[in-house]
């Protein structure tokens, strides 16, 4: 399945808003294993939404889908359940902090582990909830200020535990304990861009979590490099951040993949365990 967007641009409104969201259906089964679109462009939501958002992750039961987009302009989220056959359902719920006109620029993301749902933003703070993976309820919505910094850009990633949460805030990038008592208290800073041109600036933006259990952090225009975190599973500046690390084989325009949370297997003795799978979610990454 393939959920994307189609830019309608009512009112002026700015092309980092969609106004539709489709369905589409590959399977893969088709054309000697290379796959073929066996359906298309089947609405499932009308409305305007939040291009920086839309995250997926598996329903609890390891085989159907959640996928969530915040509504433009509010505090509300659309949540979608998409189930193995292509149905769908969508949910709207309105909690946490209320997003103004200047929603772009910012990044969201699951935990690893599924239960927490993040969007980070330079205006609107860095919004946590918890999310349920059976219910695909929101709730217990915090928001995290930055007072002390100015940016214009914001990204973050889970470590492969989902313990630390890593935030960029443009120059500068900051870990914080999921774990800790108070999340804001914990926020630790780990390092300032170093000023490093190629041939523009390589300041911190969007951030992914990869295969290999490192977090890759993006730049935010044209440029050939890109930093990670080698040891995200580390307290402080252990976490080994090298920046420009990794040099890229062309240019590359602030483009960072934005990837289903496919990782996931069923929740052990949860309800919605219906499949009686037995969950070892990475058991295919090692």
């Amino acid at each position: 399945f393939v959920v994307n967007r189609k830019l309608d641009l009512p009112n002026g409104l700015n092309s980092i808003v969609g106004s539709r969201l489709y369905l589409n259906v590959v399977d893969m089964r088709k054309n000697e294993g290379l796959g073929a679109v066996v359906s298309k462009h089947v609405e499932i939501l009308s409305d305007t939404t939040e291009d920086e958002g839309l995250q997926a992750v598996p329903h609890a039961n390891g085989r159907d889908w959640w996928v969530i987009t915040p509504k433009f302009r509010s505090n509300c989220y659309y949540v979608i359940y998409l189930d193995a056959e292509g149905n769908t359902s969508v949910t709207e719920q309105c909690l946490g902090t209320e997003f103004g006109p200047e929603s772009w620029l910012g990044q969201s993301t699951f935990s690893p582990d599924g239960n927490k749902f993040v969007r980070f933003h330079w205006k609107y703070k860095l919004n946590i909830f918890d999310f349920d993976r059976c219910t695909g309820v929101l709730s217990n919505a915090q928001a995290i200020s930055f007072p002390d910094i100015e940016f214009f850009r914001a990204g973050c990633a889970f470590s492969r535990s989902s313990r630390y949460l890593y935030a960029t805030t443009h120059t500068k990038l900051f870990q914080l304990d999921m774990l800790a008592a108070d999340i804001a208290a914990s926020r630790t800073f780990i390092a300032e861009w170093d000023g490093f041109n190629t041939p523009f600036n390589t300041k911190f933006y969007m951030a992914n979590l990869g295969l290999d259990g490192k977090v890759y952090i993006g730049c935010p225009g044209q440029h050939k490099h890109i930093h990670v975190i080698n040891e995200p599973e580390l307290p402080g500046t252990a976490c080994d951040f090298q920046q420009h690390s990794i040099e890229l084989f062309t240019s590359n325009f602030r483009s960072f993949p934005n990837q289903a949370h496919t990782r996931l297997g069923p929740v052990d003795g949860s309800i919605c365990d219906s499949l009686n799978i037995n969950n070892n979610p990475w058991a295919f990454f090692r």
